[in-house]
């Protein structure tokens, strides 16, 4: 079971921000945790573009307009319609890159034919699901099949949404926040245990 401590990774939620500024972005601390990876609740078999806005919350606007850069399981990402999200998985979402290989890796890119050979090619939900059903808590959208993935976040898409990824519910693993925590018992979790950061 996924559990929160509320003593542990006390630094990891937030940066306290100006009053009537902007939005905090995440500390300096989570901003490492989201580079290296934390994981977080996914329905197995949903478009990488059904994660992003329902398991992570990001506007379909900001989706197209600011996620420019997607990987899957280490493949760039063209069709985030056609790439699905299965337990264990990992999910690298970024703004812009610069340079050459940044817009090559770009979604859509016209560059995009460089690197044919380490593009994620679709897959059935069946596959990307795994064949595993199990019951669990998704948190904001209620009781529903659920699993855990890895995500990382890079550049403007960690400093625009690493604190919404936060509050709606991302853990580490526990070595990472130092602290044992229960092991996750949901399709894709980690063998070391989890503990969730703090909002």
């Amino acid at each position: 079971m996924v559990t929160r401590d509320d003593n542990a990774v006390q630094t990891l939620g937030q940066d306290g921000g100006r009053p009537g500024g902007p939005a905090p972005g995440p500390s300096e601390a989570a901003a490492a945790a989201f580079q290296a990876g934390v994981w977080v609740l996914a329905r197995p078999g949903e478009s990488l573009r059904d994660f992003m806005a329902a398991s992570l919350g990001f506007p379909a606007s900001y989706i197209e307009g600011s996620v420019s850069t997607v990987f899957l399981d280490a493949s760039p990402v063209d069709d985030i319609d056609a790439a699905l999200v299965k337990p264990g998985c990992l999910v690298a979402l970024s703004g812009a890159m610069p340079g050459l290989v940044g817009a090559v890796m770009r979604r859509r890119s016209p560059y995009a034919s460089f690197r044919t050979a380490i593009s994620h090619a679709g897959e059935s939900a069946d596959e990307a699901a795994g064949g595993e059903a199990a019951g669990g808590d998704r948190g904001p959208s209620g009781p529903e099949e659920a699993c855990l993935v890895r995500l990382k976040l890079f550049n403007a898409v960690l400093r625009d949404m690493g604190r919404m990824v936060i509050e709606r519910g991302a853990w580490l693993e526990s070595a990472e926040a130092g602290q044992a925590a229960p092991t996750a018992e949901l399709p894709g979790a980690p063998a070391a245990s989890l503990i969730r950061l703090p909002a």
